[in-house]
């Protein structure tokens, strides 16, 4: 009696290998300021953050202009020998423009930290008037949560304060 012999469908094996080396050129790469150098490489660190790359074999191109392919102007005078192929040129070269964030100086976050201050005292002065109106009210519990954010918002504004101070 022989054995019967199993065979794998082509499809399914093509299935499988593709399946396979899809995820070999889709690794994870990380970009890395080493030194003042940009450095890409596929060990995640602390100095490392993820680029907005776009996948491996995509790209985009610019469209041919009609111009790039009109045939020479013919000539006057010569003879007709075989003419050349026409010239074609190629599109000129799109330059890519980083459009990256720019930290803000001392001036931006002193602006920053001056306009969260701002806030901070204000939200203390609704949430004192709030108090007032919740003990004529006998409210004692929304007299204790205003406490509570009455002293949160008292802390914040001595954190941005010593912030301050430290520019």
């Amino acid at each position: 009696m022989q054995a019967k012999r199993k065979t794998i469908k082509p499809a399914i094996l093509a299935a499988t290998l593709a399946a396979a080396f899809s995820g070999a050129a889709q690794a994870k790469v990380y970009e890395c300021n080493i030194g003042g150098t940009t450095v890409y490489t596929s060990r995640p660190s602390p100095s490392c953050r993820t680029p907005d790359l776009p996948k491996i074999g995509s790209y985009s191109s610019l469209p041919v202009s009609p111009r790039a392919y009109a045939p020479a102007a013919p000539r006057s005078g010569g003879s007709m020998k075989a003419s050349a192929a026409p010239v074609r040129t190629a599109p000129p070269l799109q330059t890519a423009e980083l459009n990256l964030p720019k930290p803000p100086g001392n001036g931006g976050r002193r602006s920053i930290l001056e306009q969260e201050l701002a806030n901070e005292r204000q939200a203390l002065n609704t949430a004192q008037n709030e108090l007032s109106v919740a003990r004529a009210q006998k409210n004692q519990n929304r007299a204790s949560q205003l406490t509570a954010s009455i002293q949160d918002r008292q802390q914040n504004i001595q954190a941005l304060q010593r912030e301050l101070s430290r520019m």
